[in-house]
């Protein structure tokens, strides 16, 4: 019976490749999640589908720390969620699933500050962050889980030109 079971699991994922990360049962049943269950941690799939509280409690925490990175994340949120709010407007279409998106707070504030794959210099990574935001709202249309991860897959390199562009420029704003 278990056979069986894996072989139509198999053939009914082939048939539902749109739906790239969710199983049989998720892919089977609509789902409409809140403000508040997105916040309380559920949604609808990816690597960081974790309670988005628990994220910006830590991003407070993370602030205050010295070494970190913030203005990679700062600037990635305000352009993205500037865009968001003018394609809100144009559209006349609020999308929870843009405005909510675990997968971006996650990676904006924990995975986008990695120090070997970001500039090092403070203009540099304003323009980070700033191109962050904007490929990421860019790519979240192509795949709302994977846009962000694709982002900082292409940001990272070319963040050592980045800093080469502004350290060449002055050398008194290194981080």
């Amino acid at each position: 019976i278990i056979p069986i079971f894996m072989i139509i699991n198999i053939i009914y994922m082939h048939l539902t490749k749109g739906s790239m990360f969710l199983n049989c049962y998720e892919s089977s049943v609509i789902h409409n999640y809140s403000a508040l269950d997105y916040f309380l941690g559920k949604g609808y799939g990816g690597i960081s589908n974790t309670l988005l509280l628990f994220s910006i409690i830590s991003f407070i925490l993370l602030i205050l720390n010295i070494n970190y990175k913030k203005q990679i994340p700062i600037m990635g949120f305000i352009v993205y969620y500037s865009l968001i709010i003018i394609y809100t407007f144009a559209t006349s279409n609020a999308n929870i699933e843009l405005l909510l998106n675990n997968n971006v707070i996650f990676a904006f504030i924990f995975i986008s500050t990695l120090s070997i794959y970001t500039p090092y210099s403070k203009g540099a990574c304003y323009i980070y962050g700033f191109l962050l935001g904007l490929l990421t709202f860019i790519f979240s249309f192509i795949n709302i889980n994977l846009g962000v991860y694709i982002s900082i897959l292409l940001l990272g390199c070319i963040s050592k030109l980045l800093d080469r562009f502004i350290v060449g420029k002055s050398n008194n704003n290194l981080i």
